[in-house]
């Protein structure tokens, strides 16, 4: 029978503490990704196409090291336990380096500059991996119950979606407040790497007991094994080309969104702002609504259901113009939002199941493998999305100008529609055919509460 009734629920003072992390990782996040290019190409003076070295090269640094540092983290043995001291030297060595990111010495010559932003950064994503990479494995390892490993993950993501609204919305702010310049930006990197390192601070103090009584046993076995065994876990591998996919969409999207408001709508950054402001701001109350229906439907249905939503939602975007009604765009806006909750809690809360099912059959912990191969994988597909979308404006003859007034050829507005709607669409459909032979999951009890281990395999393949 269900032991569901037995599995204790983790205290919400537990699930703050930990959640709370994630406004650290939501900012630091976002202000790299919306400030970083422009401080080095318009204060530092340094080339476009250096800078899209320096952004790019860092990231997939990161994607290299994640599966390492999830291996790592899974051996650990501490006093502190497994996860807690890289969130300790990873929480810190990430603020340090922010605040260096934007903290430039007057080198003379513009080389020198590219060199010391992609070194730090380099350094930052390394720092960022050592926390993220742990931080993101505990939710799998904090309760043997799906619907309870869900419920962390609706803390924890909305409060990511939190420091995203904060991150783009305060930083260019401080950057403001402190006069601009290279001034104002170090000045910023201060007040938000102390913020970042107090946010993730407190998550290290407030998870010293997240995982008491659980003794662990990592796998020991080389880290090219291990990676082969979990490219052989069907469940992980289609998962997660959902999420590469989906987030490729995302990115795509939201990349071509501020070129669709200035050639299309002749409205200036500001509504980006807003847009995205109506978007989170809808996720982020939605997030309880959808833990709730996750107990009901099952977390694939859910997944399922916003997935269709989403590509709906945004399809009409292919119709936009200087007519398109403003009230019609909130309005999508808001309500995609809703859909973008699932679309970012779901595969998080589905892969916390797939990790415990491998536990139970092999018998080791591999929380933190998993949650390494994962990032890595969620940082490639961060990169193809905007590229995706620069090389739909490249192809299509997109003519580069501060000007919002430049004349685009008709193949250019229409690239931007079909990146903004038929793109997002078609990777939406594929989506939903991954999903439809994707295992039903656990999501009404513990994971394995009624079947046997030999059940689990099978529904594993």
């Amino acid at each position: 029978m269900s032991e569901s009734s037995s599995v204790t629920r983790l205290p919400r003072r537990l699930l703050l503490g930990y959640s709370i992390g994630s406004l650290g990782t939501g900012v630091y996040s976002t202000v790299p990704a919306l400030l970083l290019l422009y401080f080095m190409t318009d204060i530092l003076g340094v080339p476009s196409a250096w800078a899209m070295v320096a952004l790019l090269v860092p990231k997939l640094w990161g994607a290299i090291i994640d599966p390492v540092v999830g291996m790592l983290s899974d051996r650990t043995r501490s006093r502190l336990g497994r996860r807690r001291p890289w969130l300790l030297v990873g929480g810190l060595g990430m603020s340090l380096t922010f605040v260096f990111l934007f903290r430039v010495p007057d080198f003379s010559d513009v080389f020198s500059r590219f060199l010391y932003v992609a070194a730090v950064f380099a350094a930052s994503a390394t720092a960022y991996s050592i926390f993220a990479v742990p931080y993101v494995a505990m939710p799998a390892e904090m309760s043997p119950d799906s619907s309870e490993r869900t419920r962390v993950m609706t803390y924890r993501m909305s409060l990511v979606m939190t420091g995203i609204v904060l991150g783009s919305a305060i930083s260019p702010m401080l950057v403001t407040h402190f006069g601009g310049g290279r001034e104002g930006y170090a000045h910023m990197s201060v007040v938000v790497g102390a913020a970042c390192a107090l946010a993730m601070l407190c998550t290290f103090f407030a998870t010293h007991a997240a995982a008491a009584g659980k003794p662990p046993e990592a796998s020991h076995l080389p880290l090219r094994t291990q990676l082969r065994s979990i490219a052989n876990n069907r469940s992980f591998t289609r998962l997660i080309s959902v999420f590469v996919l989906q987030t490729i969409a995302l990115g795509t999207f939201g990349a071509l969104l501020p070129y669709a408001i200035a050639r299309h709508l002749g409205q200036d950054e500001s509504m980006v702002g807003v847009l995205f402001l109506l978007l989170i701001g809808s996720s982020i109350l939605s997030m309880p609504l959808w833990y709730r229906m996750s107990r009901r439907w099952g977390k694939r249905r859910c997944l399922m259901s916003a997935s269709a939503a989403h590509g709906l939602l945004m399809l009409p975007l292919m119709f936009v113009s200087p007519e398109y009604p403003h009230a019609l765009l909130y309005m999508q806006f808001a309500a995609g939002g809703i859909a973008y909750a699932a679309l970012q809690l779901m595969p998080f809360a589905l892969v916390t199941d797939i990790i415990e099912r491998d536990c139970r059959e092999t018998g080791v912990r591999r929380e933190g493998l998993y949650s390494g191969v994962w990032t890595a994988c969620e940082k490639i597909g961060l990169a193809l999305g905007p590229a995706t979308a620069a090389a739909l404006l490249a192809s299509s003859g997109y003519v580069a100008s501060s000007e919002a007034t430049t004349v685009q050829s008709a193949a250019t507005l229409d690239a931007i529609r079909y990146g903004l709607a038929i793109i997002p669409a078609v990777i939406q459909i594929a989506s939903l055919a991954l999903l439809s032979s994707y295992p039903e999951d656990h999501a009404r009890g513990p994971v394995g509460s009624v079947e046997s281990p030999t059940a689990r395999t099978s529904s594993i393949a």
